[in-house]
């Protein structure tokens, strides 16, 4: 399974496969060699299941808005738009950005 074969590289999931965490997570496939998904984040990677479900919920809104080609940089400016529904994330980034004044994130 792609998720399992992620989960076992040493690539952190911050870095390129947020994507396998959710997988992981959802499917409970920590529990191959983990009790909890929290254990597995702290053996495996090093921090918290809330830093996990952080950076799922950012890939979730990065993936929301790429039809419109704006994007987040970072986890810390996706983080707000996870408590919006999807149809909303991308008015609100649009919005965010353009009174930030983040042209490079606006096409």
């Amino acid at each position: 399974m792609k998720s399992k074969d992620n989960a076992g590289s040493s690539e952190r999931p911050t870095e390129k496969r947020p994507e396998a965490l959710a997988e992981i997570r959802d499917a409970k496939l920590y529990r191959i060699e983990h009790k909890t998904f929290e254990e597995y984040c702290r053996t495996k990677w090093n921090f918290t299941k809330t830093q996990a479900n952080r950076l799922i919920g950012a890939a979730q809104v990065t993936e929301n808005l790429t039809p419109m080609g704006v994007k987040p940089n970072t986890e810390s400016q996706a983080r707000p738009l996870t408590k919006l529904p999807p149809d909303k994330q991308p008015e609100a980034w649009s919005k965010a950005a353009t009174e930030q004044d983040i042209q490079h994130c606006i096409d």
